[in-house]
């Protein structure tokens, strides 16, 4: 704000991204050295030391409440829960995470979903 640098914390943000500019839109708190007055909106240039991964939403599902990708190891596929930071299109950002770096299912998802959901019976 005003070429001032700080840091803040973000504290809701929209679960899209607009496709045509790439914003999204956020509210994070100013700590109160920034001078900003109360309700002020302006732009402001964002960074975020996080990694993510953009995934086809094709290969998310929704297991019992939970975001699931099937990521492959060895001899075959693993489920695993995923947190979903944003969207885009037909893409997801996901958290990163290490197990992401395995190759993920991008089709068939729905017969690993079967299969997953007969072993839990």
């Amino acid at each position: 704000f005003n070429g001032e640098t700080f840091k803040s914390k973000l504290l809701l943000h929209a679960p899209t991204i607009n496709p045509i500019n790439q914003t999204q839109k956020v509210r994070f708190s100013v700590p109160k050295e920034a001078l900003c007055l109360s309700g002020l909106r302006d732009n402001a240039i964002l960074s975020m030391e996080s990694k993510t991964l953009k995934v086809s939403k094709e290969s998310v599902i929704n297991h019992e409440g939970h975001n699931v990708v099937f990521v492959k190891s060895e001899n075959a596929y693993e489920a695993l829960k995923v947190k979903i930071l944003g969207e885009v299109g037909n893409y997801y950002y996901l958290e990163d995470d290490s197990k992401l770096k395995m190759p993920i299912a991008t089709t068939s998802v729905a017969i690993l979903k079967s299969l997953m959901e007969s072993d839990d019976e």
